[in-house]
Formats: C-alpha cells, structure tokens, sequence
C-alpha cells in the first residue's frame, strides 16, 4: 500500500489505476498460529503496461514459507484500457 501511495496511486476508479491480471502462489512450508512472520517484497519485471510484484513470506527461522507473484496492469478505468507503466514506478526502477 505504501509503494502505491508513493507513486500517487490512490487505489480507486479514477485517475492512476492498477488492477491484479494475475497471481500465483507457492505455498513451501507450513506455520503454526500465532506466528511471527517477515514480508519480502520487490518488483522483479517492468514491462509496457504491466510490472510484477514477488513476495516471500518468512518464518521466524528466516526459512521462506511462501512465495507470490502479481500481475499488475496500469489500467484506465474511464477507457477500460491498459495504458504505459507510469513514470512515478518506472523512476524508482531507473526505467
């Protein structure tokens, strides 16, 4: 939620817009409730109109209990179009 706020993505229907095309998830290892737990996140690819996201969910142990992948689309929902990676996501990547 962070990175989108950075880049000026608000998370509604109108202006900057992102939708999820896609996500994967590799469940590794099992946790037991409650647990401690860190969160890894990257952008592993930038391409026209979409970029991806990873993520890897540690246990306590630093030992990766899942890893995921999203999709995500710059999307104009007025048009119902994709539209270019903005220039806020790709400046923080050196696109």
């Amino acid at each position: 939620v962070e990175m989108f706020k950075h880049w000026g993505i608000k998370g509604s229907n109108k202006g900057k817009s992102i939708i999820m095309a896609s996500l994967k998830i590799d469940y590794i290892a099992q946790l037991k409730h409650p647990a401690k737990i860190v969160i890894g996140q990257r952008i592993s690819r930038i391409g026209k109109t979409s970029f991806d996201i990873e993520s890897v969910v540690f246990n306590s142990n630093d030992e990766p209990v899942c890893h995921a992948l999203v999709v995500a689309v710059c999307f104009d929902f007025e048009n119902q179009l994709p539209v270019d990676v903005y220039d806020s996501i790709k400046v923080d990547y050196g696109k």
